[in-house]
């Protein structure tokens, strides 16, 4: 319990630490407004850590964000899928244009009979 109070403090003062620095060391002040909104949503994860922890809630709210970005992955790798089977398809039929247009027709005479 102590270990875990003691990362908890020292999770605490590097976040805040963290949070002066870069709003200190921002070059322009049109992004402080969300700067200090992402900060403070850093603080407050922080700061519910070791109840999440205690709760057993910290493992589900991983679970979930594991789950999130396998679903996204899953879409992405559809969608490049989708892509790559539009583009085989536009090949195939190029390459059956490109045969068809070297065949002979069949309108040549050179092959009839005289008879």
């Amino acid at each position: 319990m102590k270990e875990l109070l003691t990362g908890w403090i020292v999770n605490l003062t590097l976040v805040s630490i963290l949070s002066s620095l870069i709003t200190r060391l921002l070059p322009g002040k049109s992004y402080l407004p969300y700067l200090k909104i992402f900060c403070g949503f850093l603080m407050i994860l922080t700061l519910f850590q070791p109840v999440l922890k205690l709760s057993g809630l910290e493992d589900e709210i991983e679970i979930q964000l594991k789950k999130n970005m396998f679903e996204g992955n899953q879409y992405e790798i559809q969608q490049r899928l989708i892509e790559i089977e539009e583009k085989q398809k536009e090949e195939w039929e190029n390459q059956y244009k490109e045969y068809l247009e070297g065949q002979p027709d069949g309108t040549d005479n050179k092959n009839e009979r005289d008879d």
